[in-house]
């Protein structure tokens, strides 16, 4: 009994220490990461929300299903990098099934699929063949909060400013 209480203990604070991760978003402020004047680099953005993507899209994630996008691995800056400006979606099932091969990066911000994940103004009018607002799932609920609207204006200029490293 001791030790079976002592598992669920153990389990129940992992899960809050998983948990505690999720949301956590920290500052986009600093000198690489200038909204709306200067360029902001990936390393802001994985590091002011990103990073919190890990727990479901990377290999061996806790958070990770057999119905996960396939495709995204967010498990370093440097994966995530490569996966989001180089991959399309895979792997997805049913209603998100419409999504799978579609760039997560386009030429515009409001035709990108990992602005209309994160962006419900760009997810309500998003668009790429069959893979439409209905077709794709709001990732924030997983992370446990939307990003702020300073991460989106960077992930914007970021997009169209070319994905700079």
């Amino acid at each position: 009994m001791r030790a079976r209480n002592f598992l669920w203990n153990g389990g129940m604070l992992f899960l809050v220490a998983l948990m505690s991760g999720c949301g956590s978003e920290t500052s986009l402020g600093g000198s690489d990461t200038s909204v709306g004047g200067g360029e902001t680099k990936f390393g802001n953005l994985y590091n002011g929300y990103f990073k919190n993507c890990k727990y479901c899209h990377a290999p061996d994630a806790p958070g990770r299903t057999s119905e996960i996008e396939e495709t995204l691995d967010f498990s370093t800056e440097d994966t995530a990098y490569q996966t989001i400006t180089q991959g399309r979606a895979s792997g997805l099932v049913g209603n998100q099934e419409a999504c799978n091969g579609v760039p997560f990066v386009s030429n515009t911000y409001e035709t990108s699929l990992i602005a209309a994940v994160l962006d419900e103004e760009v997810r309500w009018n998003f668009s790429v063949g069959a893979c439409d607002r209905d077709s794709i799932s709001d990732m924030t609920v997983k992370v446990g909060r939307p990003p702020s609207s300073e991460f989106l204006s960077a992930l914007k200029e970021w997009i169209e400013t070319g994905t700079p490293r």
